[in-house]
């Protein structure tokens, strides 16, 4: 580095400002790209090394001259400051004259002063909330802790493995205290048997964003209390949150259905529609947006992660490979990254079709011997949601929800239902079951697939001539 000194014109400056302010504007578009910057200007003060990040300000960077860096140089690049690491087959005799040779022409620099340690106090606590592009919302609980080497920190690291390490610290043990997970698809009870006290814990699925979204899942596990149970319950309510009481299986509730949607929309296109037809007919029907559009905004690596996740734990369950995975695969996350399923301009949140993921959906139709064909809205509609209703169906029989209107909460509030169709089982009765439960007997008919095959209870309820709230 001491030789790129006589190198270091205005050009090259001006050049390498630019690269450096093009990484530092892509870390922070990235989700949760800002949260550090806000870390360390919140925990440590002004003049702290730690104060901002490595590459610092845009202002800083605007500001640095040519005497600054040239200043920077001298100072911190001179053979005085340098550690020479040996590695290989070669010994110091072997590499003095190597260094010589290479580097004795470098100007030595001053020494630098060492730093002396600097843990700041803090003598009250600071909270502070920012908004950003992100899938789900995050909590960071962060304070300034020692250096390694000093003996402070050994005590603290003795205190926290007694108090919060394990299944031998004293929180683990600590009696009534609930252990609760946020977890979306993870199956409750199999965390609970890793404890002792399995009737502590308990599923909360908060929806994202979490400040705004109303709808709290509370999971119970078949060991879960009572006690456990209601506590949580009334919790939701004083937080302001709609609970609602379901049991354990992947997805629980409203994700099991929406799983079962999202795959009917990508299969769909694989048919022949486009993604922007899809999102039109749910958003004709009430919905704030389509399936692709509301992929785009979580972020497409989620699917994409819980798909890859079931592929390995249960394949016989998992979905095929699709065009979908490509995407994320290219970098295509959604929103943003300004492309997923549709493309985005910067600061507009309006999906607009690509002609890049036309393309890679026509490749896919190819590839796998698809015969595309004109699909209507209608069809697109009852599939999307007489899929969801069938697997609600499911849901009741097995006593995941306990009632209709358990469910259809669960779809107002997690996931933008249009409250004056009354929920998607209510949404249901309005069409007819038998209608609902012909359609879906033809479907399985015609494909063979088990998703398709209809819910006893639905099968029950049509030839009743009933709805799921009479």
């Amino acid at each position: 580095m001491g030789h790129l000194l006589g190198a270091v014109t205005q050009e090259k400056l001006d050049e390498q400002r630019g690269v450096v302010q093009n990484e530092k504007r892509q870390g922070e578009d990235q989700p949760y790209g800002s949260v550090f910057t806000h870390i360390f200007e919140g925990l440590f003060p002004i003049g702290h090394p730690y104060h901002h990040t490595v590459i610092g300000s845009m202002e800083d960077l605007n500001s640095a001259s040519l005497d600054d860096v040239k200043g920077w140089f001298n100072q911190y690049y001179g053979p005085n400051n340098a550690i020479l690491v040996l590695s290989g087959d070669i010994n110091a005799e072997e590499a003095k004259p190597l260094v010589n040779k290479y580097f004795a022409d470098i100007e030595p620099g001053p020494a630098l002063s060492k730093w002396e340690a600097w843990v700041p106090k803090r003598n009250v606590n600071t909270r502070e909330v920012i908004q950003d592009k992100v899938p789900q919302s995050r909590i960071y609980r962060l304070w300034v802790s020692p250096e390694n080497t000093s003996s402070t920190a050994t005590d603290l690291f003795i205190a926290a493995s007694v108090i919060g390490d394990g299944k031998n610290s004293r929180l683990y043990k600590e009696p009534g205290a609930i252990l609760a997970t946020n977890t979306s698809t993870l199956d409750v009870n199999r965390i609970a048997s890793f404890t002792k006290r399995p009737e502590d814990v308990v599923g909360m699925h908060f929806f994202s964003p979490a400040n705004v979204m109303k709808l709290l899942e509370n999971v119970r596990g078949e060991k879960t209390s009572d006690e456990v149970v209601a506590t949580v319950m009334d919790l939701s309510r004083r937080i302001g949150k709609v609970g609602v009481l379901v049991g354990v299986c992947h997805g629980f509730v409203g994700n099991r259905m929406l799983h079962k949607r999202q795959a009917e929309a990508v299969q769909l296109v694989n048919e022949g529609a486009n993604p922007a037809q899809v999102d039109k007919v749910l958003f004709d029907l009430g919905f704030p947006m389509g399936p692709f559009a509301m992929s785009d905004l979580a972020g497409m690596d989620v699917g994409y992660r819980i798909r890859e996740e079931l592929r390995k734990e249960d394949p016989d369950n998992a979905p095929p490979r699709n065009w979908t995975d490509d995407l994320v695969e290219q970098g295509r996350l959604g929103q943003k990254t300004q492309a997923g399923v549709f493309d985005y301009k910067e600061g507009d949140r309006t999906p607009v079709p690509s002609s890049e993921v036309d393309a890679l959906i026509a490749k896919f139709r190819e590839e796998n011997g698809i015969q595309s064909r004109d699909i209507s809205d209608q069809e697109i509609l009852e599939r999307c949601m007489y899929i969801m209703v069938n697997e609600g169906a499911k849901i009741l029989e097995e006593g995941i929800a306990a009632r209709p209107l358990d469910v259809d909460v669960i779809w107002i509030y997690g996931y933008g239902f249009p409250v004056y169709r009354g929920g998607v089982l209510f949404w249901a009765d309005s069409v007819g079951l038998k209608t609902i439960y012909d359609k879906v007997s033809q479907i399985h008919q015609e494909t063979g697939s088990d998703t398709w095959k209809p819910a006893a209870l639905l099968e029950k309820l049509a030839k009743e001539g009933k709805g799921f709230y009479s």
